[in-house]
């Protein structure tokens, strides 16, 4: 094997495919880096959506609590469609995180980790 390898360019015409190949295995395995990067971005950009959405949707449910007071509604009435709107908001959290959970259990356990490392 290392008489055919001593050829006049055989030793360069291996060197040059083994770097090809290097270079190739290089590439590949960065590629899988950078997804999985973009994946967790993704997984990131979606949480901040969500608990975006939710703050706004709190505030706006405060919006209609004070409106309700202004209007002179009754004290019983708004309280009772207040807790109904408040229930059907944590429902559409609670499921929207478990969807976001289920796409990407790994992705969105690890921001929960680095969430509770935070705290």
């Amino acid at each position: 094997m290392l008489e055919f390898l001593k050829q006049p360019g055989v030793y360069e015409v291996t060197l040059i495919l083994s770097g090809v190949l290097f270079h190739k295995a290089i590439i590949s395995i960065l590629g899988i880096i950078n997804l999985y990067k973009y994946y967790q971005e993704v997984g990131n950009s979606s949480f901040t959506i969500l608990l975006s959405t939710y703050v706004m949707i709190l505030a706006g449910l405060d919006f209609k609590e004070n409106y309700l007071k202004e209007c002179g509604m009754d004290e019983v009435q708004i309280s009772i469609a207040m807790e109904t709107d408040k229930k059907v908001v944590e429902d559409w959290k609670d499921i929207s995180l478990k969807s976001l959970h289920q796409f990407a259990p790994k992705i969105f356990s690890e921001i929960n980790d680095s969430y509770n490392d935070k705290d």
